[in-house]
């Protein structure tokens, strides 16, 4: 990867074509994602990973817009993807 940028847009395309291994890659092995709504707290690369193959493998789920990534800190990066 050259940038930021070229790693969210790889995550999000190793999202829609549901490959976790690629997925998994491109995380820190300590990553933590805490869930808005819930304040759950899912920790670690392996977590994460399943925690996204169980919310996106829905049927019918398709990512077609992908947002601009913003730096919000120097450790961390933020994106969006609208689903249908």
């Amino acid at each position: 990867m050259t940038d930021t940028g070229d790693a969210v847009t790889a995550y999000w395309a190793a999202v829609e074509v549901r490959d976790w291994d690629t997925f998994g890659a491109l995380l820190a092995e300590d990553v933590v994602y805490e869930v808005p709504q819930t304040r759950e707290r899912v920790r670690g690369r392996a977590a994460f990973t399943a925690f996204t193959d169980a919310g996106v493998s829905q049927p019918g789920l398709t990512f077609f817009e992908f947002g601009p990534a913003w730096l919000s800190g120097t450790d961390y990066q933020r994106s969006w993807a609208m689903v249908s």
